[in-house]
């Protein structure tokens, strides 16, 4: 199965779990609003985790975590022994997942699971995780 394709059922997954009342799925949902002069554009993002991200600032990568829903973002300091794993895993979750690219500065969130454990154990080894 394709990313792409991954996307599509995972998307569809949530929709229907919507419908139907469950709301106890490990996909999360992050909004984004924009408000334009003659209306309010709003997006979402299915992410497999909204607590750990790749933040990316000055074409550099960085581990940020989210707190207080979302209204706090610290950038985290990745373990010595971490670096090549976490930029290995930057890189998939940039331009594999989000198609994003290093020289656009946001907050990338892991799509698959595989990526959301893989981020929270480099966060776990820095001491941060629970």
């Amino acid at each position: 199965m394709t990313l792409k394709t991954e996307k599509i059922q995972r998307t569809q997954n949530v929709v229907n779990d919507i419908i139907n009342g469950n709301w106890e799925g490990t996909t999360k949902i992050i909004f984004m609003a924009e408000m334009l002069p003659d209306c309010i554009n709003v997006k979402y993002l299915l992410v497999a985790s909204n607590e750990f991200y790749v933040d990316v600032w000055n074409m550099t990568a960085r581990l940020g975590r989210r707190e207080n829903n979302g209204k706090t973002c610290t950038i985290l300091s990745v373990a010595p022994s971490d670096e090549a794993r976490f930029s290995e895993l930057a890189e998939r979750i940039i331009y594999e997942e989000n198609e994003g690219a290093i020289n656009i500065s946001g907050h990338y969130f892991p799509i698959t699971p595989k990526s959301a454990v893989d981020l929270r154990a480099i966060a776990a080894r820095a001491g941060i995780a629970d």
